[in-house]
């Protein structure tokens, strides 16, 4: 396998360029677990960040896996912050193969206390929209409760508790 990538940014602009090719033969070890694995891999990413309009990106993403079709995408993106508390992100990836798997995402999210997170998200894909809400709050530090949350308007959610102390993981 061989990888190659270059990053470059300034206060204004950021640029990704990232390249991966592995032979037929290669096999690391996720691959050991699944019958295809991936041969190749390109992104190139060009980044703009305005201080009041927010940043935005541009680029296009390729995959190749050892026995399916080439899939290619343009991605472009816009997130602002509002100060400490929040952001706005509105995300569009369209498959340039098959336009029925793009997928546009507008997601909103506030944060509380430095630890309490709550935000929406509405997806677009396939001709269906998709709803989400949630929340959580990290764990302080390493230690203490932590918890998640979230409802789809498709019905599905999930919801997670966790506990950590010195020397135990629940």
């Amino acid at each position: 396998q061989i990888q190659l990538g270059h990053q470059w940014n300034n206060s204004t602009w950021a640029t990704s360029l990232q390249a991966t090719r592995a032979s037929s033969t290669y096999r690391d070890v996720a691959g050991l677990q699944d019958s295809q694995h991936m041969r190749s891999s390109g992104r190139a990413i060009v980044s703009y960040h305005h201080r009041s309009l927010g940043s935005f990106n541009l680029g296009a993403l390729y995959l190749r896996n050892s026995d399916m079709a080439a899939q290619r995408y343009a991605i472009a993106g816009w997130s602002r912050p509002f100060g400490q508390q929040g952001s706005v992100s509105l995300n569009l990836n369209h498959d340039l193969d098959d336009h029925k798997k793009s997928q546009l995402q507008l997601t909103f999210n506030w944060f509380f206390e430095q630890r309490i997170n709550v935000g929406s998200s509405l997806t677009r894909q396939d001709g269906r929209s998709t709803a989400n809400v949630f929340a959580s709050q990290s764990r302080e530090g390493d230690l203490g409760w932590g918890w998640s949350a979230n409802a789809q308007s498709d019905g599905a959610g999930q919801a997670r508790l966790d506990y950590s102390a010195p020397g135990y993981e629940a």
